[in-house]
This record gives C-alpha cells, sequence and structure tokens, in this order.
C-alpha cells in the first residue's frame, strides 16, 4: 500500500491506490494526524468457541490513546 502496490488484487483498488495519501502502518506514530484510521487485528476462536478480543481490545486502547482532533475510526475484525 505505502508503495502504491495493490496488496489484494482487486481492480478499483489498483486502479485508485496510485492517488491516494493512503498508508499501512503498525506502530501508533501515525494515528495523530489521520482523518481515518482502520483497525485491523485478529480474534481467535477461544476454548468455548467464542472470538478472543483482547488483540482487538489491545489494538483499540492503543488507538484512543494516541487521537488528537477529529478521527473516524473502522474497527475490521
Amino acid at each position: 500500500i505505502n508503495n502504491g502496490i495493490d496488496p489484494i488484487c482487486d481492480d478499483f483498488v489498483r486502479e485508485n491506490i496510485g492517488g491516494t495519501t493512503l498508508v499501512a502502518s503498525d506502530t501508533m506514530e501515525s494515528v495523530s494526524t489521520s482523518e481515518i484510521v482502520v483497525v485491523c487485528v485478529p480474534t481467535p476462536v477461544i476454548d468455548d468457541h467464542k472470538p478472543d478480543l483482547r488483540p482487538l481490545v489491545g489494538a483499540v486502547t492503543s488507538v484512543a490513546e494516541n487521537l488528537a482532533g477529529v478521527t473516524t475510526v473502522i474497527i475490521e475484525y
């Protein structure tokens, strides 16, 4: 994504990714300057067949601690 390359082999993404300011990151450094943050983390299944939301809660907590101004946060799980 950061190099303008479509990582999911989608025609729409491939045609439009080059003209965006989209940045993929696994750190919190860019959160404070972002207008939109998409959180994508694994939600493994635990013993009772329910999702283990601890990775999601940890990621959302970290994002919340780094927000500045008005930011849309999208959670993909």
